[in-house]
């Protein structure tokens, strides 16, 4: 060995030779990654100096052709070793100039110059030119390098930021790829070696535990290692049993590698004859049990997409208590990792079995009852409220069937049928003939528990879901959504194109950050709900709903992450815009409707976020004002606030005392147009279809109390049934059905005007009241100088035109017919005014249009003018 490869070898142990250099004896640097080699001259080749170095650790080193490299290589190799050359017939290495040995020439005149070592860095070994391969090429700059550089320049420009940028987010999206895979790995060696898991307070246990690990890896690497004093020796052993048990179980199944380490952990922990090994039905058994309630777990989600119902969510709290019974501390989370659930759900089942068993053993203990508290140390799978579920009687649910079937509508028609999704054990599909719901699910729901106490005393229940549950397939809803409220379906609208971009985005990103994304809400509800705080008793607080609260205004930019806006920049969405039209006169008129848009996603946040302000204002008006009514309208009479100290309701007092009933001198109506009937004949020529007149119908809902209604409405009424009753006995039936259903005194009337005029605004609206409504409140009712209630919709050419205030306005001054009332009128909230004459309207109509179609030669029934149609409706309905 030569002097300098000593010295080499004396600085730095872990340099040796180079073995793409075995030949000759290189020169190395101190940090051991370059060498040189001094490559004799060949024919018509000058001598000169090869570099290599190692540019992958663990590798051979290679040859370098890049200039810029082998200069820095060679000046650092020769920095280190002063310019000596060795050969491999010098023992001695000597500083001195590089060989000069020359080649033999055909043309003496071509002989080479001396090649000096130190000239070799700014020598090329070819000649340069097109075809050389010489192109001076520069190392590329790392993205930390391109950043440091740009902000380093006073000013850099732009497109210099954005390509550092671009770099660097490259750079860290890579070293998060990493660290999710790395992170990933860690979790799966740690769920299947179970290192933290098992152990648990008992320390003998936990040291049998150990003994079982340590056995395991003894079994599968042999005799003769001490583990006392080698952590590094029983990890790598520990990756070895990792990777055997990867390879039997195969590498992306998670749940297969889970099962075999508990085969494996329990075969080394029981006896022989205890063990469950592989290939056999014990081992075939775990697996299917686990493989059972993963199942079961993923059907309960997807059926109901992570909403559960109330049985569902029983169901799904009674598996995962039961997984968790006997699990402590860390095993949890492997447990969740083995049911693919996530730790929230677990550690949330873990807590309440201890909180439902420890409540039910302190109460036990209070009532000092021995074998409730033996009975109650027992763990529960659920509370004692969730004992009750489907357990509602089954003559409770054949009322309520019925009650369906009362209250709706049976289908004029008789091809309505609708058919049962399920099929019968002969496979045929029954039917039956629609009916139509027109009632509010609400109000619906309070006729039935009415009734409901009715028949079976005051302990019938029955709740809205209870309802809808027992619905049948052929009760259906009527008609079309329409006249739905403009701001809101916007909202919807919002809603729905942030979920589709946010599943959109969540495709185009790998799994590993789909953890760190925020979960759209599953509804409009949900997501109004999310933006606001917390709401205060009914409503949400007006910061809240006009953007100013510093705790919500900033929620739906924290919804959106930067990795989905780079994913997906362009947002798909319905935009409320102008639609012009030309008429057929030529005049251009604009409209509004919802138009399909595409905007930047910052663009639409912010678009949004100006908005908000504006959309949940009005939910929160709207809201109140419906309540407002309300509550108003449920106690027109107000009957309960003048009665005698001692008594809660009026229907306490004698039978006698309730035609002298003392109530507040008040009555309200809730007015408003319907749509106008076309008058659509069975059979009609063409001249006929061109020429549809059309009615319309304004509808007026009152109510008004029974004490202030005249003996002469209810002899009218008694004489209509003909039921025989005189008009004092009318009335005292019709209180004892109030008071026995628990209602307030009062009626409600249902008025409807019905005309050929086609235009719906202001002056319809007075001219019903002068000449139809206020002649029947003197001719039926005593109501002189009460307080008149009106509610309408916020329409501004009908009842939110100046014209219509002015009407409001000199009300007072109509003596000759307003029976000295006071005109109160409240509006709904703008695009908001459904109301109860709306189904008592449409039902109108439905009777109309039903008659002519009934139209034959032998038997006409066309209703041609609004006259033939309002005779027909007062003289039949």
């Amino acid at each position: 060995m030569s002097k300098l490869t000593a010295y080499f070898e004396a600085q730095s142990p872990a340099v040796g030779g180079c073995e793409a250099t075995k030949g000759d004896a290189p020169l190395l640097c101190c940090c051991g990654n370059h060498s040189a080699l001094w490559r004799p001259p060949k024919h018509k080749q000058p001598g000169a100096w090869l570099v290599f170095a190692v540019k992958v650790k663990g590798q051979k080193p290679r040859l370098v052709t890049t200039l810029s490299n082998r200069e820095k290589a060679l000046a650092r190799v020769s920095s280190m070793c002063g310019a000596t050359n060795i050969s491999q017939d010098d023992s001695n290495p000597t500083p001195q100039s590089a060989p000069t040995q020359q080649p033999e020439h055909r043309h003496s005149s071509r002989v080479q110059q001396p090649v000096n070592y130190r000239d070799t860095p700014t020598r090329a070994s070819r000649r340069a030119g097109p075809g050389r391969g010489h192109t001076n090429k520069k190392r590329a700059a790392t993205p930390l390098e391109q950043a440091t550089a740009v902000l380093k320049k006073s000013k850099p420009t732009i497109n210099d930021a954005m390509a550092a940028l671009s770099n660097l987010t490259n750079e860290h999206r890579l070293l998060q790829r990493w660290y999710q895979q790395v992170k990933l790995e860690r979790d799966r060696a740690f769920a299947l070696l179970r290192d933290e898991h098992s152990l648990g307070a008992d320390e003998d246990a936990n040291a049998e535990c150990r003994q079982n690990r340590r056995a395991l890896v003894t079994e599968l690497v042999g005799e003769g290692y001490d583990f006392s004093g080698s952590g590094i020796t029983f990890r790598r052993h520990k990756a070895l049993a990792l990777g055997c048990i990867k390879q039997l179980a195969g590498k992306d199944n998670t749940v297969g590698q889970q099962q075999l380490a508990e085969a494996l952990l329990c075969h080394y922990k029981a006896d022989k004859e205890k063990a469950v090994e592989p290939q056999t039905l014990e081992y075939e058994a775990h697996a299917a049990v686990i493989a059972g309630l993963i199942q079961t777990l993923e059907t309960l989600r997807q059926r109901n997409n992570g909403r559960f119902p109330r049985k569902d969510r029983i169901t799904h709290e009674v598996v995962l208590s039961a997984a968790v019974a006997c699990a402590k501390g860390k095993s949890l989370r492997a447990i969740a990792r083995l049911l693919k659930q996530s730790r929230d759900s677990v550690s949330k089942a873990a807590k309440r079995m201890g909180v439902n068993r420890a409540a039910g053993i302190e109460e036990a203990a209070a009532a000092e009852d021995d074998g409730a508290v033996a009975e109650a140390e027992a763990q529960e799978f659920f509370t004692l409220e969730e004992r009750s579920c489907n357990a509602y009687p089954q003559e409770y649910t054949e009322f309520v069937e019925q009650c369906w079937d009362n209250l709706t509508r049976p289908s004029e028609c008789a091809k309505d049928e609708a058919t049962n999704p399920i099929a019968h054990a002969s496979g045929a599909h029954a039917t039956h003939r629609m009916h139509w719901i027109n009632t509010r699910l609400d109000d619906m729901c309070a006729i039935m528990v009415t009734l409901g106490k009715e028949e079976f005393g005051e302990q019938f229940h029955l709740s809205k879901p209870k309802m809808l549950d027992l619905k049948k397939y052929y009760h259906r809803y009527p008609g079309r959504s329409t006249c739905l409220c403009r701001y809101h379906m916007e909202f919807d609208h919002y809603f729905t194109a942030l979920r589709k971009w946010k599943a959109i985005a969540r495709q185009h990103l790998p799994s590993e950050v789909h953890s760190s994304l925020l979960k759209m809400p599953e509804s409009a509800r949900e997501f109004r709900q999310y933006l606001q705080c917390e709401k205060d008793g009914r409503y949400y607080h007006q910061r809240c709903a006009e953007r100013t609260c510093s705790n919500c205004k900033t929620k739906l930019s924290n919804l959106i992450t930067t990795q989905e806006m780079q994913a997906a920049p362009i947002i798909k969405y319905q935009k409320w815009d102008e639609v012009p039209y030309i008429t057929k006169d030529g005049r251009e008129l604009k409209n509004h409707d919802f138009l399909p848009a595409e905007a930047a996603i910052n663009d639409f946040i912010e678009m949004v976020n100006s908005q908000l302000c504006e959309l949940l204002a009005h939910h929160n008006r709207a809201k109140y004002l419906d309540d407002d009514w309300k509550k108003v309208w449920d106690n027109m009479s107000r009957a309960d606030e003048f009665l005698p100290d001692g008594t809660e309701h009026w229907w306490d007092l004698p039978e006698e005392q309730w035609v002298d009933l003392q109530v507040a001198n008040q009555f309200g109506t809730v007015i408003d147009y319907a749509n106008s009937y076309l008058s659509e004949h069975k059979e009609e020529h063409m001249q006929q279809f061109w020429s549809h007149s059309s009615t319309t119908i304004l509808g007026c809902v009152m109510k008004v109390a029974v004490s202030k209604l005249k003996d002469s409405f209810f002899a009218d009424q008694a004489e209509l049934s003909k039921c025989g009753r005189t008009a004092a006995e009318e009335r005292m039936e019709v209180l004892r059905t109030l008071a026995h259903h628990h209602q307030p005194p009062e009626l409600t009337i249902m008025h409807m005007g019905i005309t050929s005029n086609p235009h719906h605004d202001t002056a319809g609206i007075q001219h019903f009241f002068e000449h139809n409504l206020y002649p029947w409140l003197q001719e039926n009712t005593c109501l002189e100088g009460a307080r008149h209630i009106v509610r309408s919709d916020g329409c501004a050419g009908q009842m939110k035109s100046g014209r219509h205030f002015r009407f409001i306005a000199n009300f007072h001054s109509f003596t000759d017919w307003n029976l000295d009332c006071r005109l109160i009128w409240s509006h709904s909230e703008s695009c908001h005014g459904k109301d109860l004459s709306d189904p008592e309207c449409g039902r109108a109509k439905f009777i109309l249009r039903c008659h002519e179609m009934r139209h034959t030669a032998d038997n006409p029934t066309e209703l041609k003018t609004s006259r033939e149609q309002f005779e027909h409706l007062l003289k039949h309905h």
